[in-house]
């Protein structure tokens, strides 16, 4: 979702992610290893997870 939906409509609606921080809920499939990749890659050094702090 975060591929297919948000990042699109963020920058359809003008936001620049660079200024986004993205805070992780914990949630299980929330924090599978490919879905943690996929977050650091497009918010390096701006997600706060609960396995890691802020990475």
């Amino acid at each position: 979702m975060v591929n297919t939906f948000s990042i699109s409509e963020l920058q359809r609606r003008g936001v620049d992610i660079k200024d986004l921080w993205f805070q992780q809920d914990g949630a299980t499939a929330h924090t599978a290893r490919a879905s943690m990749a996929v977050l650091r890659h497009l918010f390096p050094n701006r997600s706060i997870s609960r396995f890691g702090g802020i990475s």
